[in-house]
This record gives structure tokens, C-alpha cells and sequence, in this order.
């Protein structure tokens, strides 16, 4: 749902900019108008991708596998993971 709002952001700045810049007395081109129609239809099919992305998930899968792996058959994933820091101390600021 984030990517949904960040491209109805994007979609949105790339309009008011476009705008903006046709508003202007000294530009004459409508290039600007151009491209962000072209941005606008590119993000949404971007968007419309992560509506049915949204919908169409293997949640149901993970939820039903989540049970037959408990906490603590993920700690083997863990072994042999240094607890100590990997960069030098002095570069922390106390």
C-alpha cells in the first residue's frame, strides 16, 4: 500500500510541476504536459500492478506453513553469527 500512495504522490508532483512550468510566461513548449502524461500512464499501470498484487498473495500459504516452524527452528539460521560489532569502536561517538 505504500508503492499504491508513493506513485499517487509522484503521478501528483509530476502534474503540479508540469503545470507550473506551462503556467510560465517564457515557456511556450508543452513538452513538460507530454511527459507527464506519459509518467501518469506509466504509474498507473504500475498502480493498478499493486492493486492486484494486493489481492492476489500467498498469505493464505505462509499463514497456514507459520505454525509448523516455530521460533526456534529459525534460530539455526542464526548459528555462528558473530555477536560482536564489525566496525571499530573509535567510529562510534560516545
Amino acid at each position: 500500500m505504500v508503492d499504491i500512495g508513493a506513485e499517487l504522490y509522484a503521478m501528483s508532483a509530476a502534474c503540479v510541476r508540469a503545470k507550473t512550468l506551462l503556467d510560465d510566461a517564457a515557456a511556450k513548449d508543452k513538452g513538460a504536459l507530454e511527459l507527464a502524461d506519459l509518467f501518469c500512464r506509466s504509474a498507473q499501470r504500475r498502480v493498478e500492478r499493486h492493486f492486484h498484487d494486493l489481492w492476489h498473495n500467498d498469505d493464505a500459504q505462509n499463514y497456514e506453513a507459520a505454525p509448523a516452524h516455530p521460533r526456534r527452528s529459525l534460530l539455526m539460521a542464526e548459528e555462528g553469527c558473530s555477536t560482536r560489532p564489525c566496525w571499530p569502536r573509535r567510529w562510534i561517538h560516545p
